[in-house]
C-alpha cells in the first residue's frame, strides 16, 4: 500500500536483526534528543519492529511473535528512544538536532510522524482500516524539502541503524524485554 512520494521508511526496522555491529555507541543522549526521536515517531516504529527481529520468518499470527509484540507494547517506546537518540547524537550536529526539533514540533512534522507510524503499522498488517494521513501538494513539497536537508536525511531509520552498535543494542534490548515478559506470571 503506497502513500505516494511520502512513503515512510518503516520497513528498514526489520533490517536491525541483519546488522551486527562491532562496538557499542559511546555518545549518551540527552532528554531533548530523546524527545526529538519521540517526535519523529522512530521510537514507535522501532518498537513495532523489535519483536519481528526475534521471529523474522514467522507469520503475523505466530503465537510467540504475538506474545513478543504484546511484551514490547507493554514496555512502551522509551527503551528504543534512548538507543536511537544515542545514534542521532553520534551523527548529528547541534544545529541539525535543532532543525529536526523545529520541523517535528510543527503541525506538518506531527502529521508526517503520524504517516510514519501508520506506515509501520500497515507494513505489519495492523490497523488495516485506519485512515491514511493525507498531504496537500504544498505539504508534500515542504516535507520533501525537509527530508533533503542534513537533519531530514539523518533522521531516518536506515541511517540511525547504520550507527555502529545501534542494531545490536536494539536486538539485545528486545531479547531482554521479551525474556523478562515471557517469564512473568500470566504470559
Amino acid at each position: 500500500m503506497s502513500t505516494g512520494p511520502l512513503r515512510a521508511p518503516a520497513l528498514a526496522c526489520w533490517l536491525l536483526v541483519l546488522a551486527v555491529a562491532l562496538a557499542p555507541c559511546h555518545a549518551r543522549a540527552d532528554a531533548a534528543t530523546e524527545q526529538l526521536i519521540h517526535a519523529t515517531g522512530l521510537d514507535t516504529v522501532a518498537a513495532l519492529g523489535m519483536p519481528r527481529s526475534l521471529y523474522p520468518r514467522a507469520g503475523p499470527a505466530y503465537p510467540d511473535l504475538v506474545k513478543a509484540q504484546a511484551c514490547v507494547a507493554d514496555r512502551g517506546d522509551a527503551a528504543p528512544a534512548a538507543i536511537l537518540a544515542d545514534a542521532a547524537r553520534t551523527i548529528m550536529s547541534p544545529s541539525e538536532l535543532q532543525a529536526g526539533r523545529a520541523f517535528f514540533s510543527s503541525a506538518l512534522g506531527k502529521k508526517y510522524r503520524a504517516l510514519t507510524i501508520w506506515q509501520a503499522r500497515a507494513d505489519l498488517g495492523l490497523d488495516e482500516d485506519a485512515p491514511v494521513p493525507h498531504f496537500s501538494k504544498q505539504e508534500e513539497e515542504e516535507v520533501m524539502h525537509f527530508l533533503k536537508t542534513p537533519a531530514g536525511m539523518k533522521l531516518t531509520v536506515p541511517l540511525l541503524l547504520g550507527v555502529r552498535g545501534t542494531p545490536w543494542r536494539l536486538y539485545e534490548l528486545t531479547i531482554q524485554i521479551v525474556s523478562a515478559c515471557m517469564k512473568a506470571p500470566g504470559k
